[in-house]
């Protein structure tokens, strides 16, 4: 039995910190693979529109603040915002078509961003190929 504790106990204390992220409606692993099929779908609806070679546009899709990104080859990069708040920061998480290695941001060198990206968006974590969870602490 106090193995058994030890094992539940070590579960929670892992756990934790993910449960807190879904709980606070920060992008994490969970709350990614639990809304991917709205996620997919703003994709989706994003790739649908008009847009030219080379634009930017803001759109709400699905109740979401969306940032689409056309580059001139056509390749789309796309920011989600799932939690805004205000001076406190926003949160999200970015698809691209292409692969996106993060790079040492100019502005603050001990965070991560991804380029090409509008605005002070750090890495938080990747989720797979094409998705990224990033936030904009403004600190």
């Amino acid at each position: 039995m106090g193995w058994a504790m030890v094992t539940v106990g070590l579960l929670i204390f892992l756990a934790a910190p993910e449960c807190c992220r879904i709980a606070n409606g920060e992008p994490c692993l969970c709350d990614f693979y639990q809304h991917r099929s709205k996620y997919d779908s703003i994709v989706k609806a994003a790739k649908a529109l008009s847009i030219a070679n080379g634009t930017r546009e803001e759109k709400t899709l699905m109740e979401l603040p969306v940032v689409i990104n056309k580059d001139t080859k056509g390749l789309y990069t796309i920011t989600i915002i799932t939690r805004a708040l205000g001076n406190a920061g926003d949160y999200g998480y970015i698809y691209s078509d292409a692969t996106l290695v993060p790079i040492p941001d100019s502005s603050y060198p001990e965070k991560k961003t991804l380029p090409g990206q509008d605005g002070s968006w750090f890495v938080d974590s990747k989720m797979n190929q094409h998705w990224w969870s990033i936030y904009n602490d403004l600190n």
